[in-house]
């Protein structure tokens, strides 16, 4: 979008609007932060109050362009990766026997029962709710009974789900880039889940998830 002045302009007037919309289209050449900015502007402004105004619009876009490439907090929408829905949430615990009698005797959870990992599947409100146990979280994450010491004991676990194994790969390659740090990469478990896991900065174990039965 050019900036139009609503009268004649002497030659610098003329030479600095020209300098204006050369500028405003090399900085958004589809020119959706300056339309935005112009959109206030009428016809009946006189021509310099017109260049005035739309060299401050300018610098506005210029600001809008520049925050919005280099500050962290817009890039959110900038992953490729397609969440499908949380595929799991699950307590972890060194204690499985008292979380057993809080979450099924207590409250009522229907549980089953797979070695001693309890969980209710396709549950109102979630996908999949468990208690697993600290002892079976190390041997899923490491291959051993025990947590690494120099690692977080992680309390939960919250996973969440892709549309097939290429994309958990593949979102384990874009948040690698992105300088994310796994406990383990894109893997088949014995269940048939395919998983990889990080650790959040709250202590959270997260896993980026395909688990084939959520997509029957």
């Amino acid at each position: 979008m050019e900036l139009q002045a609503a009268g004649d302009l002497s030659k610098a007037e003329s030479r600095l609007l020209h300098f204006i919309n050369a500028l405003a289209a090399s900085l958004d050449p589809r020119g959706s932060h300056v339309h935005r900015t112009f959109q206030f502007l009428k016809s009946d402004i006189s021509s310099v109050n017109v260049i005035l105004l739309g060299a401050q619009a300018v610098m506005l876009a210029v600001i809008a362009k520049l925050e919005f490439e280099v500050c962290p907090r817009h890039r959110g929408t900038g992953a490729s990766m397609k969440i499908k829905c949380i595929a799991g949430f699950a307590v972890i615990t060194k204690q499985p026997d008292a979380s057993a009698s809080l979450y099924r005797d207590a409250l009522g959870l229907p549980f089953k029962r797979q070695d001693s990992y309890l969980y209710v599947d396709k549950f109102a409100g979630s996908n999949h709710f468990g208690i697993w146990p600290l002892k079976m979280a190390a041997q899923s994450c490491f291959g051993q009974d025990e947590w690494p010491a120099h690692i977080p004991v992680p309390t939960a676990t919250i996973e969440f789900e892709l549309e097939d194994v290429a994309a958990v790969e593949s979102a384990v390659q874009e948040m690698k880039s992105k300088g994310q740090d796994f406990i383990h990469e894109a893997r088949t478990e014995p269940w048939g889940q395919t998983s990889a896991r990080f650790m959040s900065p709250e202590g959270v174990l997260v896993g980026l998830s395909y688990a084939p039965w959520l997509h029957e």
